[in-house]
């Protein structure tokens, strides 16, 4: 009779836990029932473990709780646990228990193969499982499905029947998905969306197909299929063509009245890094229309209502004939370098925002040309004239310190 210390079965158990969560590539449950299937073939749960305490009784108990667990299909630990009266994590110990003790009765062969620690005992929820959770987190998930099955397939017409806003039912959709109902295709295919929308070249059709998309089909068609969606945003013609982003509303009125359909998506109030607030709005179009945009967004431009992201200079000089960097460059990291970091990291300060009067002091008479969006950028400096900059900046604070209050 093979002996297995039930002390090292624990320590294995216990690094199996570590381990479970340290592998990139877990095993799954259905490889452990394969696992206990190929040892009951070899007989291994008929023989009884040499360790202290146990005999053939206690061992034919454990054999049937665990199995009982592991291979029933709609078995769950709080339901054995009522069937035994006991607890649920009574009968958890006593299924790792016999793990332990079954991997010690196997073979060499069969452990080698089945490595312990990388062992899953948890079995998956079942179906049933999922929509009780569903239900006590609130229902909102098992609820949407039950509209599905009664083949209810216009979100708007299940948030209606449930009392929900329809960006609700949409966050439902990452649930759905995983219990086997992709929520997409119940309402829309991507296809079928895109060929619709190119065959259409009536403007009134197009602005009203627009409006009547869910949010949510339009923000994840462009989210999913990037530049193959039929949606785009705004904002991305404002970025190539480096227009001021306080125009996007004027742009979103005298776009539409110019017959090319763009939408906001308002989601109402969202917490920034600093804990204030601001509403998170996406402005949304046809890439079929992206043309007809770009040349309306020039017209604007050039009457002056809206305008360009611009550079100008606050501190130190340009060479001869050197000229502005662009607004799109100033927002390369791996070019630029907030001047507000580089006072920080030299004198251990901070000078406080854009505009503050000790910033400005320390950069009055700087060499280094330091640069700032006009609408609402931070100074910055070329990376290329860090150390220049930071050798003015300990010049600078020394001479203002040495001055007498």
């Amino acid at each position: 009779m093979k002996c297995f210390s039930f002390t090292t079965g624990l320590f294995v158990c216990y690094t199996a836990r570590i381990m479970e969560r340290l592998k990139t590539q877990p095993r799954t449950f259905s490889e452990t029932q394969e696992f206990i299937e190929i040892g009951m073939r070899e007989g291994v749960h008929e023989q009884v473990p040499y360790v202290w305490g146990m005999n053939e009784q206690r061992w034919r108990e454990l054999v049937d709780k665990s199995l009982l667990y592991l291979a029933g299909p709609e078995t769950t630990l709080g339901s054995i646990g009522k069937i035994y009266g006991v607890t649920d994590e009574a009968i958890r110990q006593q299924r790792d228990k016999f793990m332990i003790l079954f991997y010690g009765n196997c073979p060499l062969k069969t452990q080698i193969k089945y490595p312990l620690p990388e062992m899953v005992f948890k079995k998956p929820l079942t179906q049933h499982s999922k929509e009780n959770l569903s239900r006590a987190k609130g229902g909102k998930s098992w609820m949407v499905k039950e509209q599905l099955e009664k083949g209810i397939t216009d979100p708007k017409k299940i948030a209606e029947n449930l009392g929900f806003i329809p960006e609700e039912v949409s966050r439902t959709k990452g649930t759905l998905y995983k219990w086997g109902v992709d929520l997409d295709s119940q309402f829309v295919s991507h296809k079928k969306l895109k060929k619709e929308i190119e065959k259409t070249t009536d403007d009134e059709k197009l602005a009203e197909m627009l409006e009547k998309f869910p949010a949510y089909v339009i923000l994840g068609n462009i989210g999913r299929y990037g530049e193959q969606s039929p949606f785009m945003h705004l904002g991305t013609l404002f970025r190539e063509l480096r227009l001021s982003p306080e125009g996007i509303k004027t742009a979103f009125e005298q776009l539409n009245l110019a017959g090319i359909a763009v939408r906001s998506l308002d989601f109402g109030l969202r917490k920034k890094k600093n804990n204030t607030t601001y509403r998170q709005i996406y402005w949304v179009m046809y890439v079929k229309q992206r043309q007809r945009a770009i040349d309306e967004l020039q017209k604007l431009e050039k009457q002056g209502k809206i305008k360009k992201v611009g550079v100008k200079l606050v501190a130190g000089e340009l060479a001869e004939k050197e000229p502005l960097p662009s607004a799109y460059a100033l927002q390369q990291t791996d070019e630029y370098k907030s001047a507000n970091k580089c006072i920080r990291e030299t004198l251990g300060i901070f000078v406080g925002h854009n505009g503050n009067s000790k910033l400005m002091d320390l950069l009055r008479g700087c060499p280094v040309p330091v640069y700032q969006l006009r609408n609402r950028g931070r100074p910055v400096i070329s990376v290329d004239k860090e150390d220049e900059f930071k050798a003015f900046i300990l010049r600078k604070h020394s001479e203002l310190s040495a001055k007498p209050n």
